[in-house]
């Protein structure tokens, strides 16, 4: 069986084709130098075991280097491959990372960041299914020496109702996971695939409270403590001492980025909502 899906090592997504080792074999023991972040996680700043129950084991070394174990459910193992370690390991290449996704609409480069569930995916879909080019997914990548993000891997991961509500084309859609209703969808001739400046953040929440979707630009202190609470894995970056060089890079980041904060109620109707107040706020 090929178990490995090769496209972080066939196309230019965030730089990992440049000086990168993937390769089968043996996790080296170094329990004696990692600090146990999670049960199964350890890690150092250039090295870091990651342990997947029922799937597999990676060992992820000096930001060049991937070592896996694979057992089985090979679709999760991939999207582990594609998102968490892939996360980890441009950590250790030092580039600040944002958790969500974005795309270019009407020549600006927006992202879409917050907590899991808050609806990224959803108001992704949304802008794709209207002709906005994909740029990338679950992890926003900026360059630690330009500031300029790094274009992802070529694919949307969507819930089934998201896929259901679009209606895109089946040939474009394939599964994510083995055990759970996710999804991905092929972006490959509806992207852009060179580095872009990131013009646009809107951090999404959910507020019960609410009837309809609030959209606010955000300034000042409020502008960059939203931008810090979009880093992709926290916890990691604060173990491996990162922290104060992502807030330092920010400050260069926030000259030029607009940050809005976008509350909606939680429920899926409102995507559609969202997407108009978007778009009327960008014009």
């Amino acid at each position: 069986m090929n178990k490995l899906d090769k496209t972080m090592l066939n196309n230019g997504s965030y730089g990992l084709f440049e000086n990168i080792r993937l390769n089968e074999g043996s996790i080296p023991n170094t329990k004696s130098s990692t600090i146990q972040l999670y049960p199964n996680l350890g890690l150092n700043a250039n090295k870091v075991i990651v342990e997947f129950e029922n799937t597999g084991t990676f060992y992820i070394s000096n930001g060049n280097q991937i070592v896996y174990n694979f057992i089985a459910n090979k679709l999760s193992f991939n999207d582990y491959l594609h998102s968490f370690i892939t996360g980890l390991l441009l950590f250790q290449r030092g580039h600040l990372l944002l958790h969500g996704n974005s795309c270019i609409w009407t020549d600006q480069h927006i992202a879409f960041c917050g907590e899991s569930g808050v609806g990224k995916s959803s108001l992704a879909a949304q802008f794709h299914k209207n002709g906005a080019l994909f740029f990338c997914d679950e992890i926003i990548c900026f360059d630690k020496l330009s500031n300029i993000t790094l274009p992802g891997f070529p694919f949307l991961r969507l819930w089934k109702n998201d896929l259901d509500y679009n209606k895109f084309n089946s040939s474009l859609v394939s599964k994510l996971w083995n055990n759970e209703e996710k999804y991905k969808l092929d972006t490959s001739s509806q992207r852009v695939d060179v580095d872009k400046e990131l013009d646009i953040l809107i951090y999404l929440e959910t507020d019960d409270s609410l009837n309809s979707p609030q959209l606010k630009e955000v300034t000042g202190t409020e502008k960059v403590t939203t931008f810090w609470s979009s880093y992709y894995q926290r916890p990691v970056i604060d173990s491996i001492e990162l922290t104060a060089q992502f807030n330092q890079q920010s400050f260069d980041i926030l000259k030029t980025l607009r940050v809005f904060k976008l509350k909606r109620p939680n429920h899926k109707e409102s995507r559609l909502e969202c997407f108009e107040l978007i778009k009327k706020a960008l014009k």
